[in-house]
């Protein structure tokens, strides 16, 4: 499992470069799917996160894979928050077939913003606070 968590890594930095090259090419995914990439892209750097002290995450939601990276690292109140928020827009686990939602403007903003967050603390739990993308400082983030 040593190097594990640089593969879940690189597959939520591969969602978050996907999002933003719509974006800066100036072409819009819809915000459903805006919604599924961000949250995709958080649960890999979750999981990375939590592979990274070797640990394996029980839950799949956004709220749930935070409070198991708090085991190791502290989180803003705000952000875990935002989690919530996030994971409460749409209902996973219903035995119901779930309803499409439409979101709002300020649901999808809050969504991208929180992803940029999770990134970024990612990339500080596992590179290091000056640490950049693949080149590890397992070192200077556990300690």
């Amino acid at each position: 499992m040593a190097n594990d968590w640089k593969k879940y890594y690189d597959e939520g930095l591969a969602y978050m470069n996907s999002l933003k090259k719509h974006i800066d090419a100036g072409k819009n995914f819809s915000p459903e799917l805006k919604y599924n990439i961000c949250t995709m892209g958080m649960e890999k750097f979750f999981i990375s996160i939590l592979i990274y002290y070797e640990m394996i995450p029980f839950h799949h939601t956004l709220n749930a894979l935070a409070q198991d990276v708090m085991e190791f690292h502290d989180m803003e109140p705000r952000l875990v928050d935002n989690l919530n928020k996030i994971d409460s827009f749409q209902d996973m686990c219903s035995l119901e077939i779930p309803k499409p939602r439409v979101f709002t403007k300020e649901e999808i903003e809050l969504t991208e913003k929180t992803f940029e967050e999770i990134y970024n603390l990612a990339k500080l739990i596992l590179y290091g606070r000056n640490g950049e993308d693949g080149d590890s400082k397992k070192e200077s983030a556990v300690s």
